[in-house]
């Protein structure tokens, strides 16, 4: 089958997008038996593109259309998922457990996040798990920062850290992380354990050193859920733990990281666990997601993009 990747100009160089798209043009597909890539789109069996550009492309019968949401911090919206052109939408992140559910934040909800209104949510997930593959694999665009030889937790300085920017426009997303500054504060001194925080930027060399001595990483929301950071933090074997994870990456490095409570009530208990138990379960978690990073490889994919269109 031909597959022609559609890329309008908007597409910056060496943005997100545009490493989606290559990792799936240059890096899946070609190992391929089945999938190859034309550049005539009147050839095209399947179109590879990005949700922006959809409604640029006149599709014959023939053609499916599959489209990469590709942004940082959208679950998918309902106009993509229910439009009837498009067979498959390959994410980066997907809604995993009940996508039903809505989070909040002090009884607001978080359009912010979930990019959809409480009158709409069935409509949405009508055919959500039929049509959305986390299939794009983020932490791939980091292979040239991972150190391969790392600390043990338990020999690290810092038990608990958070560097990150807290001048958001949205000052919900504002008053999340300075909550949760206040709280790792006061988590620290209650229990006396040694942490850092920061809410400026921080020089790339100096960030990197820091994640080389960090035992366990805070990772709150930004103005969505899916966070660079806990990639890095991969890279350097720090232990990941963020709000509410009710969402899943690729490889779902997720199921190895824990979460607590938007309200953080529990978040005492979840950090003191993995603190308490910092050189058996908390370690064998990030060693396993270490596993799950230097496993992947695009030609493991090709099998399975096949049967998709076979």
């Amino acid at each position: 089958m031909n597959c022609y990747f559609y890329i309008n100009i908007d597409v910056k160089k060496n943005s997100y997008k545009e490493k989606w798209l290559n990792q799936l043009s240059t890096g899946i597909i070609k190992y391929s038996k089945k999938l190859k890539i034309t550049n005539d789109i009147e050839q095209a069996d399947i179109i590879f593109t990005i949700k922006d550009f959809v409604d640029s492309i006149n599709l014959k019968e023939k053609q499916i259309l599959v489209i990469l949401s590709c942004q940082d911090n959208e679950i998918c919206d309902s106009r993509t998922i229910n439009n009837k052109k498009i067979k498959y939408i390959f994410e980066h992140t997907k809604l995993s457990g009940n996508p039903i559910e809505i989070i909040t934040i002090d009884d607001n909800v978080m359009k912010y996040l979930l990019k959809f209104d409480k009158k709409i949510t069935t409509e949405i997930y009508d055919n959500y798990d039929s049509k959305v593959i986390p299939i794009l694999n983020t932490s791939f665009l980091y292979r040239r920062i991972y150190k391969e030889k790392i600390s043990l937790l338990k020999d690290r300085k810092y038990d608990i850290v958070f560097t990150g920017l807290t001048n958001y426009d949205d000052k919900m997303v504002s008053k999340h992380r300075l909550e949760i500054i206040d709280k790792i504060i006061e988590f620290a001194n209650k229990y006396s354990y040694t942490y850092f925080v920061n809410e400026s930027r921080i020089n790339i060399k100096q960030y990197y050193e820091l994640l080389e001595q960090t035992k366990i990483f805070i990772s709150p929301y930004g103005y969505g859920e899916f966070s660079l950071k806990d990639f890095e933090c991969i890279c350097f074997g720090c232990h990941v733990i963020k709000p509410k994870i009710y969402f899943e990456y690729y490889p779902n490095f997720c199921k190895n990281f824990d979460d607590f409570e938007l309200d953080l009530s529990n978040f005492d208990s979840q950090v003191n666990f993995a603190l308490r138990n910092i050189d058996t379960i908390t370690q064998t978690k990030v060693n396993n997601n270490r596993k799950l990073f230097e496993d992947y490889h695009p030609a493991n994919q090709i099998e399975f993009l096949d049967s998709l269109f076979s």
